[in-house]
């Protein structure tokens, strides 16, 4: 993070963290025995009979395409028990009814690897990886590797894997990975990966359980993930984060303990469902975390039912990205036993239904609290303060056994063997418009949905008034009529549902009925037709409406240009225009106001953005490196999330939470405290040009802040710092210098070529 000001002055801020993160891939020849291969032709098709492929020790990196005959569905590929290395697979693909199957042979098979991966999948389809292949092992793949201990990446989908140790000891970061970063850009439609099913796997002393999904929203899309009967222990971070899993997820009969132990402020929770993300969870045992048990930011449609949590902060709830219409997060029957913390459930969410009914919990805390103004409802019932038993159980070798003394109700919960798993297919509904009548007239509205296996569908609405009833035809079928009066007039948001009677799963729209006054008038807009600025001010230019009928008026501009917004303010509205250095030139800027009655009203503004006038101490950048955009006066500080650095000549990678709870008595806002970005140890080093108006003297600041993680496991870096090739810092340490608090550095420079 750094900024920049002309010399002159200027606020670089960067963290310039290194972190030794290097990908080595072995690629030695691969040694392969085929066993059982029969092949044959039936009419004029060749068929391929099941065939059994061996991978000796000394394979590393096995390509489909490289086998004779190629993998299909059916086949099987052993795994040898002597194997140590590394081992990753690319391009396999089974079918629909029958995976390719990957088993360890002859005992457990124990790859201990530097490398990034222990088993790596990638762009492997229909596939299935079991550690049955010894009756002597409970997990016949013991897993360890640098970064995780089983991926599957790029474009994999229809994957299943069991039985399965993953253990960390210092090394192994993610026990299992599954995930194509888009960093906030995927390709339309969606990415999707589907039928996910991690189940009796034991995922321990490590940093991260089951990283599931992209954390950045849109991203590659998740849907029909099962995640059971495994157990996680030890985690110094999440046990279990979901993201962009958007439809059938359920995650249930799991035990989770110990997360967090790196008290990482945001990861320091067990069971995450985190953005763009619904599901149904239930029957988990969720015991010691740092922070909460379990956190909520997802889009609604989640159901959190029968879990046992305990000696945590209990539950969070909030929301991000986006929220589904109409959709209720519902928590129901769980136990919340010794919450530390000053409430047991707190909610953060604006939007989403909170149906939180006949939960017991045994602190006689708070029970709720709502920290927001939310237009969501919520309901509050028959939750108890009551005396809750301990969950009893044993764990040896990662072979949990409930103990059965314990409570009858808690007998559907923890890992059960032989569970089973079943998909289901949501509904589609298929897309409503907008309404628009006068009050003299009626409308039926024809409404349909769809759903892939065939299940039985009926429709729900919500916030219907009087004058608009919802009738079912059949099946996927139904009408809505409408018929208003002159009393009638207004707009009304109401919801439309489908829903398939197997298994309660919804699609929901939200839907605009505007019942109109012939009458009605426009909405008037005034503002000013041109403003003027430099480049790198910061300008608010307030917006005035009038409608004489006194309707709500809604604003939106049709503006592309990153740096215009609309800023709402104490029932003011505001253009809020911060073009950057290299936005000079003339803009047009159409702002609608909309009273919803079909004639919104638009009206142009012409920008026109001057170069930036120099003179010293005119602020010029200030950018937070892996982190979001942050609101300040004069200037705001840049965004940057994208998979590239802002202003990076050089590739390397961001991480770090968007939180800073540490001393800050520099001029930066705590926030920019939180993310960086980062190296290897190795290689290129990071590198940054930012262009300049012009050559001269420029003040920068750098902004710096150690984190706990390297410090608590006394890995904190040295480097050093160039300013146009001078270095400016030599063996720096952050920790040294400042212990765990911000620093702030101030250098000039001279700049003679256009580029810092």
């Amino acid at each position: 993070m750094y900024v920049f000001k002309y010399k002159n002055e200027t606020n670089l801020v960067s963290s310039l963290k290194k972190e030794t993160q290097i990908e080595i891939m072995l690629k030695s020849n691969t040694i392969l025995l085929i066993l059982s291969t029969l092949s044959f032709v039936i009419g004029s098709h060749f068929v391929q009979a099941q065939n059994t492929f061996y991978i000796e020790a000394s394979s590393t990196y096995v390509l489909a395409t490289s086998l004779t005959p190629k993998p299909i569905g059916g086949d099987t590929i052993k795994i040898k028990a002597d194997r140590v290395k590394t081992l990753q697979f690319k391009g396999f693909e089974g079918n629909e009814d029958n995976p390719i199957v990957f088993i360890n042979e002859g005992g457990q098979v124990h790859i201990n690897t530097i490398e990034w991966g222990a088993m790596r999948f990638v762009d492997c389809k229909f596939i299935k990886v079991t550690g049955t292949g010894d009756q002597n092992f409970r997990y016949g793949f013991k897993l360890q590797g640098r970064t995780s201990g089983l991926s599957f990446e790029q474009n994999s989908s229809d994957v299943e894997a069991e039985r399965i140790e993953i253990e960390g000891t210092g090394t192994t970061f993610f026990g299992i990975y599954a995930k194509k970063d888009f960093i906030g850009n995927p390709p339309f439609p969606y990415p999707i990966f589907k039928n996910l099913s991690i189940h009796d796997n034991y995922i321990h002393d490590l940093a991260e359980g089951m990283y599931i999904g992209e954390t950045v929203a849109p991203g590659m899309e998740f849907k029909h993930v099962r995640i059971f009967n495994n157990v996680v222990n030890n985690t110094l971070r999440e046990s279990i984060q979901l993201a962009n899993s958007v439809d059938d997820i359920e995650i249930y009969n799991n035990i989770l303990l110990n997360s967090g132990i790196e008290d990482l402020p945001t990861q320091n929770n067990s069971l995450q469902l985190g953005v763009n993300t619904i599901g149904n969870v239930y029957n988990n045992v969720i015991i010691n975390s740092k922070a909460y048990g379990i956190i909520l930011l997802g889009n609604g449609d989640i159901n959190l039912k029968n879990n046992f949590v305990q000696n945590t902060k209990g539950i969070f709830i909030d929301n991000r990205y986006t929220s589904i219409p109409f959709s209720p997060i519902q928590i129901e029957e769980n136990f919340l036993s010794t919450i530390n913390n000053e409430r047991i459930i707190e909610n953060l969410n604006e939007y989403n239904n909170l149906f939180i009914r006949n939960n017991n919990y045994d602190n006689d805390f708070l029970f709720f609290k709502n920290s927001v103004v939310t237009s969501g409802e919520i309901v509050l019932e028959n939750n108890q303060l009551l005396p809750i038993e301990n969950f009893n159980y044993s764990l040896e070798n990662g072979i949990f056994d409930q103990a059965p003394e314990n409570p009858a109700i808690y007998h559907s919960m923890g890992p059960i063997p032989g569970l089973s798993q079943s998909l289901n297919f949501s509904p589609i509904l298929s897309p409503i418009e907008n309404v628009l009548i006068l009050n003299n007239e009626s409308l039926t509205v024809s409404l349909s949905a769809t759903v892939l296996d065939g299940d039985v569908l009926h429709f729900e609405s919500e916030n219907l008034p009087s004058f608009m009833h919802l009738m079912e035809i059949e099946s996927g079928k139904a009408n809505l009529t409408i018929t208003p009066t002159i009393e009638d007039v207004g707009v009304y948001e109401i919801g439309i549902f489908a829903f398939d009677e197997s298994h309660k799963s919804y699609a929901r729209q939200a839907v605009r009925i505007a019942i109109k006054d012939p009458n009605n008038q426009n909405p008037v807009l005034n503002f000013a037709e041109s403003f003027t600025m430099e480049a790198t001010e910061k300008a608010r230019i307030p917006i005035t409406a009038f409608d004489a009928d006194g309707d709500s008026i809604h604003y939106s501009l049709s503006s592309s240009l990153s740096f215009v917004h609309l800023l709402y303010e104490n029932e003011q509205v505001y253009l809020d225009i911060q073009p950057k250095l290299e936005n000079e030139g003339t803009f047009q800027i159409i702002l609608t106001a909309d009273d919803y009655y079909g004639s919104p009203t638009n009206k142009i503004l012409n920008l026109n953005v001057l170069p930036t006038t120099l003179f010293e101490g005119r602020l010029l950048y200030r950018v937070n490196f892996g982190g979001p955009e942050i609101i300040d006066t004069i200037m705001n500080w840049q965004a940057d999330t994208d998979r590239e650095a802002l202003f990076g000549t050089t590739h390397f990678l961001r991480t770090g939470s968007w939180f800073f709870k540490g001393e800050n008595t520099t001029s930066a806002p705590n926030e920019l405290f939180g993310p960086y970005r980062y190296d290897g140890a190795e290689g290129v080093e990071m590198q940054f040009a930012l262009p300049l108006p012009t050559q001269g003297t420029y003040h920068v600041k750098l902004f710096f802040a150690e984190r706990l993680t390297e410090v608590e496991s006394m890995e904190t870096g040295i480097f050093s710092v160039y300013l146009e090739n001078n270095k400016i810092l030599d063996n720096f340490n952050i920790l040294e210098r400042a212990g765990m608090a911000a620093l702030e550095l101030n250098f000039d420079v001279d700049v003679i070529d256009g580029n810092l």
